[in-house]
Order: C-alpha cells, then sequence, then structure tokens
C-alpha cells in the first residue's frame, strides 16, 4: 500500500439567518466531511455539491448528488432537508459544498470539518 497524503480543514458558517448561509471551497479528490448545524427551529438546510466548482464561482449545483449520514441514527438521510444533527459525508468526490436555509427566520451555524486524502 502507497502512503499518501492527509489534509485537515475546518471552519464555522454563520451564525446568520440568510438563505445563502456559504460555500466551502478548496475540497480536493475524496473527502470525509463532518458538519454540525445547530440554531434551526422552523427551518431546514440543503447541501449541494459541486462537482465542477471553481474560484471564479462557477459550478454546477446538485442536493441530490449526496446523502449524508446522521451521525444520531447512522441512517442515510436526504441531503435537501437537514435540521439540527451531526452529519458525515464520506468519500465523496465534490469541489465545493454549499449550505442552503428554507428561509430568512432562524440563525443557523454550521461548523464543519474536512479530511483530504491525497
Amino acid at each position: 500500500m502507497q502512503a499518501g497524503t492527509f489534509e485537515y480543514a475546518n471552519g464555522v458558517i454563520g451564525p446568520d439567518t440568510v438563505t445563502a448561509l456559504g460555500i466551502v471551497t478548496g475540497c480536493q479528490r475524496y473527502n470525509r466531511m463532518a458538519f454540525t448545524i445547530t440554531g434551526l427551529t422552523t427551518e431546514t438546510i440543503s447541501v449541494n455539491v459541486s462537482f465542477d466548482y471553481d474560484p471564479s464561482g462557477s459550478g454546477t449545483w446538485a442536493a441530490a448528488a449526496v446523502r449524508p449520514i446522521d451521525m444520531a441514527t447512522g441512517a442515510l438521510v436526504a441531503a435537501s432537508a437537514l435540521t439540527n444533527g451531526t452529519f458525515l459525508l464520506v468519500n465523496t468526490p465534490w469541489r465545493a459544498i454549499r449550505f442552503v436555509k428554507t428561509a430568512t427566520t432562524d440563525p443557523a451555524t454550521v461548523r464543519w470539518g474536512i479530511l483530504n486524502a491525497n
């Protein structure tokens, strides 16, 4: 087995009430990402990924391209209606991930961490 290199990054998006919470970029080939959503009471968040995102901001976004694992239950969940909780994306080859809320009421926060395996 050939040794690889690993890079780790983490950050916080929010708290904010805007619908387009934020985008995590700079992702490498296959990523393992954990994220925790807090602050939601009446809204949900969708996770959209882009496989062709570039620094100019262009790219195609897809909500159905990933199914996060709910760390509380271990079950795969739809990426389009996430509530408060901790989720995991494993071995997903995306270049950027975007968090979008359904409205502008709840001050949501997303704490995230990525392990890139090259």
